[in-house]
């Protein structure tokens, strides 16, 4: 190689068809190859992202300048609480902002040094501050979860690219026998347009019922799924559960 750096190019499913993926002590899937469209669109949203990097002025404002948190608030992957929520910042904690945006619905966000969205009114200002650059371009987050329940992404908007896990969870089990032992009596199955994918379980998760002591347990089923342009219908199954969505991935 003697350091050379060459494009990145597709691999193909086939390539990696002798992998000795049962080998290993833990259960691996191998990611889906992505096309050269796909990896062409991963190299332009980093692109974009080193580039908001590099038009903020400063990270830090001047020492006569603070922001502080109002209370205990949440910070978000994006400006907007239909983004993941990335950490809890406990009240009167220095922060510094670095973009603004407004939101579909009016609301202004502030995007701090370390990346993460803040809601404008959770932070007062203390002393002299210069102006927060204004950014209409948020780069899309690289990854995001699709409820089947809900058919609503966590982490923003479903955008081309994205990798996304599909999940949905049937109801729960009344004890952990029984839970341990689901994926013997059904595996569980989800379709993306009549296409069906790999499904993997988590382990029983324990929850209490509400307003009694009686322990129950759930297991959450899930696929990944590169996300492409178009409509959508994804459809999980287990036994007679069965939630379905229709979704529409934005091109572009």
């Amino acid at each position: 190689m003697n350091g050379d750096v060459f494009s990145a190019e597709p691999y193909t499913n086939d390539d990696l068809a002798g992998l000795p993926l049962n080998n290993l002590p833990n259960r691996v899937k191998v990611v889906s190859a992505l096309t050269a469209e796909q990896i062409i669109v991963l190299q332009t949203q980093h692109q974009n992202q080193q580039q908001a990097t590099i038009n903020v002025v400063s990270t830090q404002p001047p020492p006569s300048c603070r922001y502080l948190t109002t209370g205990t608030v949440t910070l978000w992957a994006g400006p907007g609480e239909f983004y993941e929520a990335i950490n809890v910042v406990r009240a009167d904690a220095k922060v510094y902002p670095t973009l603004q945006t407004t939101d579909a619905n009016g609301l202004l966000w502030y995007q701090l040094s370390n990346s993460n969205w803040i809601h404008a009114n959770a932070i007062r200002q203390i002393g002299d501050c210069p102006d927060i650059p204004v950014t209409n371009v948020v780069p899309s987050q690289s990854y995001n979860t699709l409820s089947l329940e809900t058919c609503k992404s966590l982490n923003g908007p479903l955008r081309v690219g994205q990798e996304v896990t599909i999940q949905f969870t049937p109801p729960a089990f009344e004890n952990y026998y029984d839970a341990s032992i689901a994926i013997n009596v059904d595996p569980g199955r989800i379709t993306i347009d009549e296409q069906y994918q790999y499904v993997d379980a988590s382990k029983p998760i324990s929850i209490r019922t509400t307003g009694t002591e009686q322990e129950r347990y759930v297991r959450i089923f899930s696929t990944h799924w590169t996300a492409t342009g178009g409509s959508h219908q994804i459809i999980g199954k287990r036994l007679s559960y069965i939630p379905t969505c229709h979704i529409t991935v934005p091109f572009g």
